[in-house]
C-alpha cells in the first residue's frame, strides 16, 4: 500500500515560549504561533507519534521519510520512529555558516539544524542515489555534514515563513533519495519550498505538472473583490486575519508580482489542469472563481466545486459536516486521475 516516495517533513518544534533571538541584527519574540507552542512532554510526544503513524501509512513499502528537527524534538520524533519500526538510515547535520549570535550568552551558539533520514520499515529497499551524490561532492563520498546557507533574500522575496529551508537543501534531499516520477508529501508546507523544488526538478527532467489542486485559494495582491467587503467579518476567516497574514508574509511591493498572486500573471496557456474547491461564504471566493475564469479562456481544462453556505477551511471540518468529506473526495479523485497513466 502507499501512495508517496518520500516525505519531507519539518514538523513544529514547540518553541514559542515568549524568550527572544536574533533576527537580521534585532532582538525578536521567538514566537511562531499557537501551533508551536508546547503542550507539554507527553501531549508532543503524541502529536508527533501520530503524524508519523499517518505519513508511514501513506509511505509506499520502499518509501522513505526525512524529518527536519532540533535538539527541543529530536528525541520524541527519533523515539516514536522507533516504536513505529522506522529503520533508520542516516542523520544529517545541516551545518549553516553564518548562524544567528546566541544573545543570552549562556550557550553555545546554535548553528546546526538535525535531518533524520528513515525507511519505511526494516524490510524496505529504500533509494539511496549514490552515483549522483558522488558525482556532486567530487566524485566523492558524500559525508552526512551538508553546509548551507540560511534561505538565501530572494528565496523570500514572494513570502517569509519563520521555519523555511533553503532550496538547496530540499534539491540535495529529493535528489539523493527519489527518481523523477516519484510521489513527495510535506505535511506541514510552511513556506512552499518542497513543492517548489519538486516542480523546478520536474520542469529540469522534461515532466509536466499534472494538476493544480486548490482549496479555497487565494489568488490575487490585494483583499479587494466583492467578496472581501461582503464576508469581511463573522465568516471565520476575516478582513482582520488576512491582513495579518498578508503584512506577516510578504512585503507590499512585492504583492502584485505574479508568483504571489497568480491571478496577475501575464497569460496561463499550457499551465497544468486545475480543481477548484471554494466556499461560498469566504472572503476569497471570488478571486478563486476568477482565477477559474482565467484559466478556462486560457483552454486549460477546470474542474470547479463551489459549497454553497460554507466558510473558509470547511473542507477540515469533516466531523460536523459532510460537504467536508464530500470536498474530500473530490480533491481524492481529482489527484487519482491525475496520477493514473
Amino acid at each position: 500500500g502507499g501512495v508517496f516516495d518520500l516525505n519531507f517533513a519539518d514538523p513544529p518544534y514547540f518553541l514559542s515560549n515568549g524568550g527572544i533571538t536574533c533576527h537580521a541584527g534585532r532582538m525578536v519574540k521567538v514566537d511562531k504561533g499557537d501551533w508551536d507552542k508546547s503542550r507539554g512532554p507527553a501531549l508532543n510526544h503524541e502529536f508527533n507519534t501520530e503524524w508519523l503513524r499517518r505519513c508511514q501509512a501513506l509511505l509506499k513499502p520502499n518509501g522513505t521519510l526525512w524529518v527536519s528537527v532540533t535538539h527541543h524534538v529530536i528525541f520524541s520524533v527519533g523515539y516514536a520512529m522507533h516504536q513505529l519500526g522506522r529503520k533508520m538510515l542516516n542523520q544529517v547535520t545541516w551545518q549553516k555558516p553564518t548562524p544567528p549570535p546566541n544573545l543570552a550568552c549562556r550557550y553555545f551558539t546554535h548553528s546546526t539544524e538535525t535531518l533524520l533520514w528513515a525507511a519505511k520499515n526494516e524490510k524496505s529497499r529504500h533509494r539511496f542515489n549514490y552515483a549522483d551524490m558522488k558525482r556532486a561532492n567530487g566524485n566523492k563520498q558524500m559525508k552526512d555534514v551538508w553546509t548551507f546557507t540560511a534561505p538565501k533574500p530572494e528565496e523570500k522575496t514572494l513570502g517569509k515563513h519563520p521555519t523555511q529551508k533553503p532550496v538547496a537543501l530540499l534539491e540535495r534531499i529529493i535528489l539523493s533519495s527519489t527518481s523523477p516520477d516519484d510521489f513527495v508529501l510535506d505535511p506541514f508546507m510552511g513556506s512552499g519550498t518542497t513543492a517548489l523544488v519538486c516542480a523546478l526538478l520536474a520542469r529540469d527532467a522534461g515532466l509536466p505538472l499534472a494538476l493544480q489542486l486548490l482549496i479555497t485559494p487565494g489568488t490575487t495582491a490585494h483583499a479587494d473583490t466583492g467578496s472581501h467587503t461582503l464576508f469581511a467579518n463573522g465568516f471565520l476567516l476575516d478582513a482582520a486575519a488576512i491582513a495579518w497574514f498578508f503584512d506577516h508574509y510578504i512585503d507590499r511591493h512585492h504583492r502584485s508580482d505574479w508568483r504571489f498572486a497568480p491571478l496577475l500573471a501575464p497569460e496561463m496557456d499550457g499551465v497544468a489542469p486545475a480543481c477548484l474547491l471554494l466556499a461560498e461564504c469566504d472572503p476569497l471566493v471570488d478571486e478563486g472563481l476568477a482565477y477559474a475564469d482565467r484559466l478556462r479562456l486560457a483552454g486549460v481544462p477546470v474542474e470547479l466545486e463551489l459549497y454553497r453556505g460554507l466558510t473558509h477551511d470547511f473542507i477540515k471540518m469533516g466531523r460536523i459536516l459532510k460537504e467536508a468529506g464530500q470536498a474530500q473526495q473530490v480533491a481524492a479523485d481529482a489527484l487519482r486521475k491525475a496520477w493514473t497513466p
